[in-house]
């Protein structure tokens, strides 16, 4: 389960749709989740996708930086 969620709103979520960078990040915006859960979360993401150190990778990193605090 992600960690700030409830155990109803991660069915709703799951992890099948949390795939996304901009999904993650709207959720950090919405302050459903904290930005080092998120952080964590695309991190896993990466590893499961093969995305460390692709292109790919570093450009989600970049978007999900851009207009959030370490909050």
């Amino acid at each position: 389960m992600i960690s700030g969620l409830s155990e109803r709103s991660e069915k709703q979520i799951g992890d099948a749709v949390v795939l996304s960078p901009i999904i993650l990040k709207v959720l950090v915006m919405r302050g459903t989740i904290g930005k080092s859960c998120a952080l964590a979360k695309l991190d896993e993401i990466a590893r499961k996708r093969d995305w460390l150190g692709r292109a790919i990778y570093r450009y989600a990193m970049k978007y999900f930086d851009e207009g959030l605090s370490d909050a």
